[in-house]
């Protein structure tokens, strides 16, 4: 379980029973490492919707898209401790998420294809 400080909810504080982990390569760009981070969060969204929340409004009466309910901890690390804590994800059962290579040359050929 992760305790967190809030600033300004009602609650100073707020357990979670689960969480969200993300690793990524450590020896990747910084921008390479947020676009595979969004493109693995999308995959827990689209693949647990049970962890997003509701639209929320603020003070003014704006609507927000939902986000999910409990935090994600994001991880970097080399190859070899990946594919451990990969090896180690799929053997606790865990739902696991994977962005490799292959799907980055894929996307960019996919990208350039759309303007044609």
């Amino acid at each position: 379980m992760a305790a967190w400080l809030v600033p300004g909810c009602q609650t100073a504080v707020m357990r979670f029973d689960t969480k969200i982990a993300i690793a990524v390569r450590e020896d990747l760009a910084t921008w390479q490492k947020l676009n595979v981070m969004a493109f693995l969060a999308s995959a827990v969204a689209g693949g647990r919707p049970e962890v997003i929340g509701e639209r929320y409004q603020d003070g003014s009466g704006n609507f927000y898209l939902p986000m999910f309910r409990q935090p994600v901890l994001v991880y970097g690390a080399g190859a070899e401790a990946l594919g451990s804590a990969h090896g180690r994800a799929l053997d606790r059962g865990l739902d696991v998420a994977v962005y490799i290579g292959e799907l980055c040359h894929y996307q960019l050929l996919s990208s350039q294809n759309a303007g044609r």
